[in-house]
Formats: structure tokens, sequence, C-alpha cells
């Protein structure tokens, strides 16, 4: 068994945080465009733009279930990370 440092324990911990902030802040952007998208697709003119606009809100909300997969696997509840 490997005995690890207490620095080297800090920097999991550093290194957990950070992912759970980048986690979040993922999270937050996701949900803010799947408000959104819909409000451009409705806003454009063509009808090509919207279709494109519309077919990235279906894979913006397949990317929101994934990153509430992930918080899942890591038995933590889904939250969200404003960035300023």
């Amino acid at each position: 068994m490997t005995t690890r440092t207490a620095s080297e324990k800090k920097t999991d911990k550093t290194l957990h945080d950070l992912f759970m902030t980048e986690l979040a802040d993922v999270y937050s952007a996701e949900k803010q465009l799947v408000e959104a998208l819909p409000k451009m697709a409705e806003a454009a003119m063509a009808k090509e733009l919207q279709e494109v606009i519309t077919s990235h809100l279906k894979e913006t909300e397949g990317h929101v279930r994934t990153v509430e997969r992930v918080f899942a696997a890591l038995d933590m509840k889904p939250k969200a990370k404003k960035c300023e």
C-alpha cells in the first residue's frame, strides 16, 4: 500500500474541486442554451437557419443529459454555476 503525503491529498481535493466547478459551469451553459435556442429559432427568418438551430437544440439537450449522468455517477445533485 502506498502512503500519500498531505500535499498529494490536497492536490486531489483541489483537482476534484476544479472538476466540479467546471462541470457546474458546463451544466449552466448547456441549460442556458436550452432556454435560448428556441427563442433564436423562432426569431430566425430563414427556414434553413430555424432547422439548424432546432437541430442544435436537440444536441444541446443531449449534452444536458450527459452532464446530469456525470453528476449522478459522482452521487452529486446537478447544480449550475453561472459564469461571471
